[in-house]
């Protein structure tokens, strides 16, 4: 049981989608031949390290836990709508949006090879990834505090005790 609820907080994860997004860019570069292996390789783990770092910073919030121990996605929730509503109201993921499509308009246009797209579209995804993680870690923070406080954070400030509805 604890594997799939793992697994499922996997695909709950802002930091592992962009992961998946950098390897399908990366992947069909390497498809459309242009890019060789090695670029492929090289960038690949550019972007696992950043999917690691990420990681690292938003456990960093948790302290060490032993293994079983409940995580913070078992105890706050949100519904896919709340979770669509979270990411298009995030400034994180509008700047990451205007970053792929500057680059893309750079490909569009003949400024920026293939190969030079994926790298930009692997790096926004990483330095989405890594600030996803930094705002997860203080907003766990928060949650950890809300939740000994009998309460449940809904957004920074606001309890879910508190609310009109």
């Amino acid at each position: 049981m604890l594997f799939w609820q793992k697994i499922l907080n996997l695909f709950r994860s802002r930091k592992f989608w962009a992961l998946i997004l950098s390897l399908v860019t990366l992947v069909g570069a390497l498809v459309m031949g242009e890019i060789n292996f090695w670029q492929f390789m090289k960038t690949a783990l550019v972007a696992f390290a950043v999917f690691s770092t990420g990681i690292a910073i938003e456990d960093m919030a948790d302290g060490w836990r032993s293994p079983g121990e409940q995580h913070i996605y078992d105890l706050v929730l949100y519904s896919i709508p709340e979770q669509l509503r979270m990411i298009l109201t995030s400034r994180k993921f509008w700047i990451l949006l205007v970053a792929i499509l500057t680059a893309a308009s750079g490909l569009l246009t003949g400024e920026l090879s293939v190969w030079q797209f994926a790298q930009a579209v692997v790096a926004a995804l990483s330095v989405y990834s890594s600030t996803v993680a930094i705002d997860d870690s203080g907003t766990k923070n928060l949650n950890r505090t809300a939740l000994s406080k009998g309460g449940v954070l809904i957004k920074r400030g606001v309890y879910r005790d508190s609310l009109p509805f």
